[in-house]
């Protein structure tokens, strides 16, 4: 990850947007936008407001496949700031991302097979980001967030206040 680097855990909200752009070689790219809130990023009442999400290429067409309104993902990224229509933008890119619930497991766990059959180096590539998106609760394995903590950050805290 380079120096520009951000990591959040936040929900999906109801804006999904999933396309292919073409770049400036003729080819098309996978893209995929999320409008997603931090829980507490609001400095004072009212709703909080949303973070832009973007992921390109094969992150995309994997990440797509899992999320639905309300998955709650830890992303990490980086920042990615630009002019659009005369404002700025202020994009979240997808590098990692780690789905914690309400994620759309079965139809992930079919794209993946489907973008195998694409290309058969996908495992290799892309191993550690599919990773992130296993249902790990399914697979007995404890959910490493609690309340939005790594279960070890609460442990120790827990110690540290000698409970």
């Amino acid at each position: 990850m380079n120096r520009n680097s951000v990591r959040i855990i936040a929900d999906v909200t109801g804006d999904i947007f999933y396309s292919t752009s073409t770049n400036k070689k003729g080819q098309a790219t996978p893209f995929l936008r999320l409008m997603a809130v931090v829980e507490g990023s609001c400095p004072g009442p009212g709703p909080n407001i949303p973070l832009r999400i973007v992921a390109n290429g094969r992150r995309a067409e994997i990440l797509e496949a899992f999320v639905q309104t309300g998955t709650r993902l830890a992303i990490d990224g980086h920042l990615s700031v630009r002019k659009y229509e005369g404002k700025v933008v202020v994009d979240i890119v997808c590098e990692h991302a780690e789905a914690i619930r309400y994620a759309t497991w079965d139809r992930g766990y079919r794209r993946i097979e489907e973008l195998k059959q694409q290309d058969p180096d996908l495992l290799t590539e892309h191993a550690s980001f599919i990773d992130g998106l296993r249902n790990l609760e399914e697979e007995g394995v404890p959910n490493p967030y609690q309340g939005g903590k790594k279960v070890e950050e609460s442990l120790a805290e827990t110690e540290a206040a000698g409970l």
